[in-house]
């Protein structure tokens, strides 16, 4: 069994390739009937928290998810054997915290419970009492948007907890360490490692990305494309739909909700590890917006 493991930060991407890489399997042995029956086979999966893959000619393949943090060999070691590759992906932190500020809201509805997410609305919000004795789980879905954070000038105060709290969230932080604490574990894995970014991922990779995946992988750069295309097409259906999971499905729409002056706050705080993680440019465009 060759297992590869897809390891990422929350909100960092885990799901943008996982779906394309399972749905290339289907389209190489013609078993893909559609995009919800793959979605049933994911759920079907996740209790062994892997994801079949059969774009291999000749081999018997799994992919599995982990948000886990590296931490020892050990960790290297499956249910389904032991992990021969690792891809890590990595996100812009200020997309990354947008979208793990939706999320709380997808995990308030799903759960019914304030409990898990409280301690980290508290520390983005210091003092701001958001979830409050009379708060309902659904109320908080409901209220919780990034455009009503924006309205409240609650956004820049969540990026500036962000940074003192040295790039973590409490909600994740015991399994899955920080943002740049995760990505950076990985490349102690003594295994093949390729590293993405999910800028690179989203809408649509480029012919030179699906090309790098296809080779690590050891799979057809045909379907793969075909394969994130069809993962284009659903996301745009999710999105038209309301879906919470997809509402803001998109890359660098943090310039819709910072300032100029929070960005530059953050990047002066931050910049050594921002590019130590490949985001250069990323520096260069925000300090362009002054």
């Amino acid at each position: 069994m060759i297992v590869i493991l897809l390891a990422t930060y929350p909100k960092c991407g885990n799901s943008a390739l996982s779906f394309p890489l399972v749905l290339a399997g289907q389209l190489a042995d013609s078993s893909y009937t559609g995009y919800d029956n793959l979605y049933k086979a994911r759920l079907a999966h996740l209790r062994d928290n892997a994801l079949p893959f059969k774009a291999i000619p000749g081999q018997e393949t799994t992919i599995i998810k982990t948000h886990n943090i590296f931490k020892q060999p050990s960790d290297l070691i499956t249910p389904q054997g032991e992990v021969s590759k690792v891809i890590r992906i990595i996100r812009n932190p200020f997309d990354c915290l947008l979208s793990a500020l939706n999320f709380l809201r997808l995990e308030a509805k799903n759960s019914n419970n304030l409990a898990k997410i409280k301690p980290t609305i508290d520390t983005l919000f210091p003092h701001c009492k958001i979830i409050r004795r009379w708060t309902s789980p659904k109320r908080f879905a409901k209220i919780f948007t990034l455009d009503n954070l924006a309205k409240e000038n609650l956004l820049d105060m969540a990026l500036q907890s962000f940074s003192q709290s040295g790039l973590t969230l409490p909600f994740y932080y015991s399994v899955c360490g920080g943002w740049i604490s995760n990505f950076e574990s990985w490349s102690a894995a003594s295994v093949p490692t390729l590293s993405l970014r999910y800028e690179d991922l989203t809408p649509s990779p480029s012919a030179e990305t699906i090309h790098s995946i296809a080779e690590f992988v050891k799979t057809d750069r045909e379907l793969l494309a075909k394969a994130f295309e069809y993962q284009l097409e659903n996301v745009n259906q999710q999105k038209s739909s309301g879906s919470l999971f997809f509402n803001k499905a998109s890359k660098d729409y943090y310039l819709n909700y910072f300032t100029a002056k929070a960005v530059n706050q953050f990047i002066d705080y931050n910049q050594i590890a921002i590019q130590r993680l490949g985001y250069e440019e990323l520096i260069t465009h925000i300090r362009g917006l002054d």
